[in-house]
């Protein structure tokens, strides 16, 4: 029953209020509506697209390690565009390019006027990552045309500042691929010098042919002389043989002698050698290749240092704005008429329950 009579008493108290509430909410959207009259009608431009793979303006993979490259890019791509169309280097070529000092009444002696200027642009520019992982870039402006230039402008500058990062990044590796060059050069020329000389010193300039060649001369020599010893020692058994003839079959059974033991020592030397100029003709041709791979790879980013690689894939330009962004004028007046009447009861009943307090006696009670 408390509840009940409660809430017809706060019922009556604003029935009685009604007219001056009712006069406070009309003045409050008459207000509002001069308010909302007065601002400006501001126009958004929006540009969409999707950040291409850094794969593509890599340089293919020399030799047999093909890679798979992607069209489109990863979460690290796509951070790297946001922070770039975020950065500086955007607001400050906006800045300039629009003079936007001027435009948005802005005092350039003021000593804060570069942060101010930069304030203003980053309160009506927007980068966003959407749901299916594209990028948004809008912009709003009192003039519709110039947030259409503007948003344009932006995305090209975020392809050009791509572009350059990526080159500068080419450079780079361009100059550590000069220096490896050259100093992989001048190693091959040590290596090729050694090689020579231990070829001069071991006789080697095929070892695997030599080793088959000194071999076969080597059966050859020792097969011949065995023929002959035996051949001498028989026509020795033999009186009735000249002399001559038994001294040319010595002298012939000596020269086989020397030509075993020749070729004895040309083996002999080739095997103290052959590992060695083995091991040194393999390491010198391994050099020779990953030189050779260093040099493919250094014309690949000179041509790729000098390309216009693919930065994004647009979805949408920037277009003039058919219609305003802000401000929702019918949104704020009944925002406004709404919000005074709620403070209106708020006051009304405090302002009755005010009068009820009897402060006399509250007075007397603390004292």
């Amino acid at each position: 029953m408390d509840n009940r009579e409660n809430l017809i008493g706060i019922l009556g108290v604003l029935l009685r209020w009604k007219k001056p509430i009712f006069w406070l909410c009309v003045i409050a959207g008459i207000a509002a509506v001069i308010t909302t009259l007065l601002l400006p009608n501001y126009y958004k431009s929006t540009t969409v697209y999707y950040v291409a793979s850094t794969d593509l303006a890599m340089p293919e993979p020399v030799g047999n390690r093909l890679k798979e490259k992607s069209l489109y890019g990863t979460s690290d791509d796509i951070d790297r565009n946001m922070t770039i169309a975020q950065s500086n280097e955007i607001a400050n070529y906006v800045v300039d390019k629009y003079n936007l000092y001027e435009h948005y009444d802005i005092d350039t002696t003021d000593r804060k006027a570069a942060v101010k200027v930069r304030e203003e642009f980053r309160d009506l520019y927007n980068v966003l990552k959407t749901k299916h992982d594209a990028i948004e870039l809008s912009i709003e402006d009192t003039d519709k045309e110039l947030a259409a230039r503007m948003i344009n402008d932006i995305r090209e500058k975020i392809v050009a500042l791509s572009r350059q990062f990526l080159k500068e990044g080419f450079q780079q590796q361009i100059v550590t691929y000069e220096t490896n060059i050259n100093t992989k050069s001048q190693e091959l020329q040590v290596m090729q010098d050694t090689l020579q000389s231990l070829r001069n010193k071991y006789q080697i300039y095929n070892a695997f042919a030599q080793s088959e060649f000194i071999s076969s001369l080597l059966a050859t020599a020792q097969s011949n002389l065995s023929k002959s010893e035996a051949k001498l020692k028989k026509l020795k058994s033999i009186p009735s043989i000249p002399r001559d003839t038994i001294n040319l079959l010595m002298a012939q059974v000596e020269g086989f002698r020397e030509e075993v033991k020749s070729n004895k020592t040309s083996l002999n030397l080739l095997n103290q050698g052959m590992s060695i100029i083995v091991s040194k003709e393999e390491a010198f041709e391994d050099a020779v290749e990953q030189l050779s791979l260093d040099q493919q790879r250094y014309k690949q980013l000179k041509s790729a240092a000098t390309a216009e690689p693919t930065i994004l894939f647009l979805v949408e330009n920037g277009t003039v704005a058919l219609d305003k962004s802000r401000p929702k004028r019918s949104i704020i007046c009944i925002a406004a008429v709404l919000i005074t009447l709620f403070l209106g009861l708020i006051a009304v009943l405090l302002i009755e329950q005010y009068r009820t307090v009897d402060w006399q006696k509250l007075s007397s009670d603390k004292t």
